[in-house]
């Protein structure tokens, strides 16, 4: 399925004195961003990335003038991904 976008990282905690000690606890993780997608793009997706690595937040944004859009159906395929990912590297831990 071809998608057409643009997409942003958020960090986490950008205040320097405080990322290091902030980014290492799971509960201070929040889904931070927001990305519109830019004329010209069919999606806009803005991911932040946990400092650990354990946790993922993406928003997904499209144009609903645009017939052939659907972020929805963008957003699942995002998750479907990651499973597959998830899974893969299952197996080969296994």
């Amino acid at each position: 399925m071809p998608f057409e976008l643009s997409t942003s990282q958020t960090p986490q905690h950008q205040i320097p004195e405080y990322s290091s000690v902030l980014n290492k606890d799971k509960e201070l993780f929040w889904p931070a961003g927001g990305f519109c997608c830019p004329d010209g793009s069919n999606y806009g997706v803005c991911y932040t990335i946990s400092g650990p690595g354990d946790c993922l937040s993406f928003h997904v944004s499209s144009w609903k003038n645009l017939e052939h859009t659907n972020a929805q159906k963008y957003m699942d395929a995002i998750v479907e991904s990651l499973n597959e990912i998830k899974n893969m590297v299952e197996r080969v831990k296994n």
